[in-house]
């Protein structure tokens, strides 16, 4: 959800950097296999269906917006905004007023509230500024 926020949050097309530590997530889209999913009618390798397919779509629908380098980075190992979007998370999860997931749907017990933890590194062509961004309202 961090990466689709984040994403969402960008008014026009930007060459962005996706940092994440979910390597699903990084190798998801950087190998192909969520647009191999999407061909196939959500489908994967082994027959079974992708989970998610409402975000995935979502995800599919941004890449298609900006152009996106998406790099994996390992969770706390120091990596200074990947901690940070550690603490955002936890905050989350662990607060009292947790959005509602609306493309969720009852076919398992456990809702997810927290998943990944993500942020954009966005270079503007307008004047080469780095800007960090991160979810609204530090959701994840």
């Amino acid at each position: 959800m961090a990466c689709i926020f984040g994403l969402e949050a960008l008014d026009h097309g930007y060459s962005v950097t996706v940092y994440s530590d979910s390597k699903y997530l990084v190798d998801s889209v950087s190998k192909g296999w969520a647009m191999t999913w999407k061909r196939n009618n959500w489908k994967r390798s082994g027959g079974t269906m992708a989970v998610n397919v409402d975000l995935w779509e979502r995800l599919l629908a941004l890449i298609q917006k900006h152009q996106i380098k998406f790099v994996w980075v390992k969770g706390h190992s120091g990596h200074p905004e990947n901690e940070r979007c550690d603490q955002l998370a936890n905050a989350a999860a662990n607060g009292l007023m947790l959005l509602e997931d609306f493309g969720y749907t009852d076919d398992c017990m456990v809702r997810i509230t927290a998943c990944y933890f993500s942020y954009l590194v966005m270079e503007s062509s307008e004047d080469n500024q780095l800007s960090t961004v991160y979810p609204r309202n530090g959701r994840i």
